[in-house]
């Protein structure tokens, strides 16, 4: 179910005001932080829905966070989307896509292919550039919107491109926005180098606040949500879109707001994604504190499972 996107008028502004200045030859890059839930997916993909009604290309790239998925995986997806923007023929010929075949061979089946592209150094960033000089000859004919979805799911590989393409970004009529969830350990690409450039923009999401939520659940449920529904949603969910929908379909099905917040299919699938990506020893802590509350000190946690307070402050995720 689509429901209107709400509560993000300031955030909005932000996108708005970067694309305008792409617009003019000024590009940009958006790094769009948040838990997980909390809409970063939902706000690019409004803003870009909106971006296409004023005739704005626009290239998605997700990263999978499951094993298996092919080296640069979210920059194949968006050469993919670029190469039926423009007239592929006609940059061939300009000799601009020679180097791309190892990235996304079946967007540029005739370029050169050397299996996955990552022999040398040299080879590596001849195929940066190559990418930098599609895009640079891209958005001379036409302004473009690049969303780099779950970016820190992405490859080393994928993110070393992202850094290449964002340093050497000059007059190209190019936004870049990258999704990335806070609650992981970020890469070193995300976590301090594209905030380097004076280009980049950090964008914090929050939980929405009482008003947004209600507005959130009347969407879902079909009319307007007593004050007290609302109330109690908004605090068992901190504002968090994922879980305020969650919570308005167990209303919509006439279940009552005040009871336990619902563990529906989605919620369940959420929590143990997260809960498989914990070591064993971070899933024992987390299983002491949760008996606690949402705050409790590390030395009662510690005392419980008998071990000393520093040994929880080890590493969270499995590597």
């Amino acid at each position: 179910m689509r429901t209107e996107l709400v509560g993000r008028e300031r955030e909005f502004p932000v996108l708005t005001n970067a694309l305008a200045a792409a617009l003019d030859g000024h590009p940009g890059v958006v790094l769009c932080r948040g838990e997980p839930g909390i809409g970063k997916t939902r706000l690019a993909d409004e803003f870009c829905r909106r971006a296409a009604t004023n005739d704005i290309s626009t290239a998605w790239g997700r990263s999978q966070e499951t094993a298996g998925a092919p080296p640069y995986w979210p920059w194949r997806q968006i050469l993919r989307a670029v190469a039926t923007i423009v007239d592929m023929d006609e940059l061939a010929e300009l000799g601009l896509v020679t180097d791309l075949g190892p990235l996304a061979s079946e967007a540029f089946p005739c370029a050169a292919d050397s299996g996955h592209g990552t022999a040398s150094i040299e080879d590596r960033l001849q195929q940066f550039d190559a990418v930098a000089d599609l895009l640079r000859q891209v958005t001379r004919r036409r302004p473009l919107v690049i969303v780099f979805d779950d970016a820190h799911g992405a490859d080393e590989g994928s993110l070393l491109l992202l850094h290449h393409l964002t340093s050497g970004l000059t007059d190209e009529r190019l936004l870049l926005l990258v999704n990335q969830r806070s609650t992981e350990k970020a890469h070193w690409v995300l976590d301090s180098e594209l905030l380097r450039h004076p280009i980049t923009t950090q964008l914090d999401l929050r939980g929405l606040g009482v008003p947004a939520v209600a507005r959130q659940l009347a969407s879902l449920v079909g009319h307007g949500v007593p004050e007290v529904d609302v109330a109690h949603v908004h605090s068992a969910t901190g504002g968090n879109p994922f879980f305020v929908t969650e919570m308005g379909r167990v209303i919509a099905e006439g279940e009552p707001a005040a009871s336990t917040a619902p563990l529906t299919t989605d919620v369940r699938a959420a929590v143990k994604a997260r809960l498989d990506r914990l070591t064993p020893e971070c899933l024992r802590l987390l299983q002491a504190a949760s008996v606690i509350g949402q705050e409790f000190d590390l030395s009662v946690v510690a005392a419980m499972l008998d071990v000393p307070a520093l040994d929880c402050l080890g590493p969270s995720t499995k590597p």
